[in-house]
């Protein structure tokens, strides 16, 4: 499932690249390379990671949805597909159990 991130939510993959968590005020401090502020946070459904949330701004999302096609050149794969995918997987997996 994918919705919008609530005011104040930071980018788990600018947070990684860009944050430091400082520990006297607990607050994210950044660089000026970004801006980390979160668009959407995608909530996992599978049983495995049922309800494990990411949060991605716009440039991150961009990056999750671009893989590569092995012929040198990329392809775009959305988040909402990619999650569907993910469920399908996982529920034919379970069905060969």
């Amino acid at each position: 499932m994918i919705k919008s991130a609530p005011t104040g939510t930071y980018c788990n993959d600018c947070k990684a690249e860009y944050g430091n968590f400082d520990t006297k005020t607990q607050t994210w401090q950044f660089s000026d390379k970004c801006v980390p502020i979160a668009t959407i946070i995608t909530v996992s459904v599978t049983i495995r990671s049922k309800g494990a949330t990411r949060a991605y701004c716009n440039y991150h999302k961009r990056q999750a949805e671009t893989w590569p096609d092995g012929k040198g050149g990329f392809i775009h794969w959305s988040l909402e597909d990619q999650l569907a995918a993910a469920e399908l997987a996982e529920s034919q997996v379970l069905l060969n159990v």
